[in-house]
């Protein structure tokens, strides 16, 4: 029997994201669990629910396992270098400015897009 969370995987088997490298499905799951955990710890916010984060999670770890050394170069490694799927925490403060202005436009995004009634 699947648990739970592999029920809950981004399918990555559907266009476009079918031919997406590991690098850039590590990538996007990397940046998703980045803008979630803004929005939940640093604005009090959330479009998802805590089984869907936590599904991302293990999604990214597995991922990673399979990725090996390959994994060190997804575009927010440097700040993944020790994720456990725990927590997200303390991302917010290891972000650079870049990322944090990018990341919020993309919550900017989500959030106006929830509220409004449109789709996570």
């Amino acid at each position: 029997m699947k648990q739970n969370w592999i029920r809950m995987m981004i399918d990555f088997s559907k266009s476009p994201c079918c031919y997406w490298s590991d690098n850039w499905k590590a990538s996007y799951l990397q940046r998703q669990i980045l803008v979630h955990s803004i929005m939940y710890y640093e604005m009090s916010e959330t479009v998802i629910e805590d089984f869907q984060f936590d599904s991302m999670c293990k999604q990214l770890i597995h991922l990673s396992e399979q990725m090996g050394d390959d994994y060190k170069e997804t575009q927010y490694y440097k700040y993944f270098y020790d994720f456990t799927g725990e927590t997200g925490y303390y991302f917010y403060d290891r972000l650079s400015k870049n990322d944090k202005s990018y990341l919020k436009k993309i919550i900017d995004v989500v959030l106006r897009n929830y509220k409004s009634g449109g789709s996570k």
